[in-house]
């Protein structure tokens, strides 16, 4: 019995010490946005935040976007008016009513010399992912979460497969709200 308890302690340490496991944790700070593609980690310094409220519709939309070197991504959720965005909001949701929850997305942009790689969580057959707003501050109007997502070739020359974020994180970052009025009809 002894042996088999040492041989599982042996198992365990040997299992949980691996190298090949990658780490779930990113190192960022307040104002910045970071998250995990292909096992390396990329960090953005202040990204922007805008909350947009159109007048005649029932949902406003938050969008993070920002840019980095050759990286750009950009993260939008819908939620009904007046409610407080704090919560999960699944890539893969339905339509209901006349909120646009299918268009919650990820997008990610990779600039390779002379072009443009998108990779959007939209364009895969099986949606799967979330954005998650943990902490939604409007008296400070900062707001902080984390974010996952399976995204898929959306364009580029030669490009197709998928790339995964099994980890995003965004922290204490300043957002503006827009009010617009009614799109005009021409």
């Amino acid at each position: 019995k002894l042996k088999s308890i040492c041989l599982f302690l042996s198992l365990f340490v040997l299992v949980s010490c691996s190298p090949d496991t990658p780490s779930s944790d990113l190192s960022i700070q307040d104002n910045q946005l970071g998250f995990l593609v292909e096992g390396n980690q990329k960090t953005i310094d202040q990204p922007l935040i805008q909350i947009i409220e159109r007048e005649d519709r029932p949902y406003q939309s938050l969008s993070i976007k920002s840019s980095s070197g050759s990286t750009d991504i950009l993260l939008n959720i819908n939620y009904a008016k007046g409610m407080n965005p704090v919560g999960i909001h699944l890539l893969d949701s339905p339509d209901i009513g006349d909120i646009p929850y299918s268009k919650n997305k990820v997008l990610i942009y990779e600039k390779k010399v002379s072009m443009l790689n998108a990779f959007n969580s939209a364009s895969c057959k099986k949606r799967s992912g979330f954005i998650e707003i943990t902490k939604f501050d409007e008296e400070q109007k900062l707001i902080s979460g984390k974010f996952n997502a399976k995204v898929c070739s959306a364009g580029g020359v030669g490009l197709s497969g998928h790339k995964e974020i099994p980890n995003g994180v965004f922290q204490n970052i300043p957002f503006e709200v827009f009010k617009t009025k009614k799109a005009s009809s021409k």
